[in-house]
């Protein structure tokens, strides 16, 4: 195989192991919003915790933070039900997870509202 192949293979093989953590907030309606946190990878995201940094800022009703998770399967996805208040502009989300990639995956988020 040349050195392409194999960069190829070695780049498929490490891809199929991790999995990608991804919030997306849809609107539900009179200040209701859907927090979706979906594993768009192709691995299974194991203690998966989602944090929300800015928690204090955000004037909603919400769960309490941060969110655990004991694996969250690839494209599948949790719901988090949010109440926004008037004039909240975005959302910031962290994320840490294992997966067969690595152990200590960590990603940060903003989302604009």
């Amino acid at each position: 195989m040349n050195e392409y192949r194999l960069r190829a293979l070695s780049q498929s093989e490490e891809e199929s192991k991790r999995a990608i953590i991804r919030a997306k907030v849809v609107d539900a309606g009179k200040g209701d919003k859907t927090l979706y946190i979906c594993n768009v990878g192709k691995s299974k995201a194991r203690n998966l915790t989602v944090d929300m940094p800015n928690s204090e800022e955000i004037y909603a009703s919400r769960p309490s933070f941060p969110q655990s998770y004991e694996e969250l399967l690839p494209d599948s996805w949790r719901e988090i039900r949010l109440l926004l208040a008037e004039g909240d502009g975005e959302l910031t989300l962290s994320f840490e997870w294992e997966d067969g990639f690595r152990k200590n995956n960590k990603e940060t988020q903003t989302i604009d509202l």
